[in-house]
């Protein structure tokens, strides 16, 4: 009987050693087929695909920041001296703009207002309402005949107003520095829709963050 055969049978079913998978031990993982290779994208692709994922994060976030901006709140920086002692040069604040939506300003409110003549918002206080008399004689303000207790004020000025009936819609403003203040004494009352908001937050400097009113 010759028995060649079934030993080379037998030497086919043993299992072919693998030197490189001893070297990475049991349990590593396959490396990749050798023949599969890695397609590198264009450089103008590259590109226009960083500029997509660009967009999707700040075309977003530029979308939210213009609603806030325009229906919500706004920053804004104090220019001059017309609201020492309470505001002063280069201060910031944020500005809220959804209030007014709901509720009609008060008497004291401090408000930013586009003036009638100049490019540059205004901050100042609310002194008389729609229908109110207003009224200056020496300096000292007279709201409904009456003289308005104002601690606030500086510098105030020997200033004369006529009594003046506020319409519908109309309010009074003046700065607390009354001396280096550009108001309603100068260009008369202003009307709502030129009322951008309230002051509601001081945040800058750090040492002067403070809440509206006060």
């Amino acid at each position: 009987m010759n028995s060649h055969p079934a030993r080379t049978k037998l030497m086919s079913s043993r299992p072919v050693s693998d030197p490189s998978r001893q070297a990475r031990g049991p349990g590593a993982p396959e490396p990749p087929d050798s023949q599969v290779a890695v397609e590198e994208l264009p450089p103008w692709e590259l590109i226009w695909s960083v500029v997509q994922e660009l967009l999707r994060i700040f075309v977003p976030a530029a979308v939210v920041a213009l609603l806030i901006h325009q229906f919500l709140a706004e920053t804004t920086v104090v220019f001059g001296e017309s609201m020492e002692p309470l505001l002063y040069h280069h201060q910031r604040l944020v500005v809220e703009k959804v209030s007014y939506r709901f509720v009609d300003p008060e008497h004291g409110d401090i408000v930013v207002v586009e003036a009638p003549d100049m490019n540059a918002n205004l901050i100042k206080r609310v002194i008389g309402l729609p229908g109110d008399e207003v009224a200056i004689m020496d300096g000292v303000v007279y709201l409904n005949g009456r003289p308005l207790q104002e601690p606030y004020v500086q510098n105030a000025q020997p200033d004369d107003e006529q009594p003046l009936v506020l319409d519908r819609n109309q309010y009074y403003i003046m700065g607390d520095n009354r001396a280096n203040s550009r108001d309603s004494r100068n260009f008369g009352p202003i009307q709502t829709e030129e009322i951008v908001g309230r002051a509601w937050l001081r945040y800058w400097p750090l040492t002067d963050i403070r809440l509206f009113p006060y």
